[in-house]
């Protein structure tokens, strides 16, 4: 994680994406939430452009804020990102509290359009990690290679605010 005050080296198409990330809800199961939410307060929410504004049309909407907080409870928990100039560590939330963190070293980077392509290993095997903003939102799949992208459907993109200013 960052400390204020000191300066890190690392690359700079990773800068915009330094710091603390955490999960948008939203973004885990659209089906789940456009059955919890309604069709028109999925697309609502989904549209907006910041977490602060998805906060401020909630607070506008009481019916559609019921809505979202009966979708979190289903959470397993808070789930974020922290990406560092060296690693990205993804921590997934929990019912029991316990929750897991997965670490993936950044081995190399490569720019594709506004996205940036983290190329990584997980549990030995090559793979990458896709960053692009939309907004204030980040945008996240993974992008498997080899053998494991011939198997495996594409990713789910995740969706992430940065920590809400203290």
């Amino acid at each position: 994680m960052l400390t204020p005050g000191v300066l890190t080296f690392g690359p700079p198409e990773l800068a915009p994406f330094l710091g603390k990330w955490i999960r948008d809800e939203l973004s885990v199961s659209r089906r789940v939430g456009s059955v919890t939410l309604g069709k028109e307060g999925f697309k609502k929410l989904y549209a907006c452009g910041s977490y602060e504004e998805l906060q401020r049309s909630l607070a506008e909407d009481l019916a559609l804020a019921e809505k979202y907080n009966a979708r979190l409870k289903l959470s397993a928990g808070e789930s974020y990102l922290v990406i560092g100039p060296r690693e990205i560590a993804s921590h997934r939330g929990s019912r029991d509290g316990e929750g897991r963190t997965v670490r993936y070293p950044v081995l190399g980077l490569q720019r594709e359009g506004r996205t940036t392509i983290v190329a990584s290993t997980y549990r030995g095997n090559p793979m990458g990690l896709a960053l692009r903003m939309r907004k204030d939102w980040l945008l996240v799949s993974e992008r498997y290679q080899g053998r494991a992208a011939a198997l495996f459907p594409r990713s789910p993109v995740f969706r992430y605010y940065r920590t809400p200013k203290e």
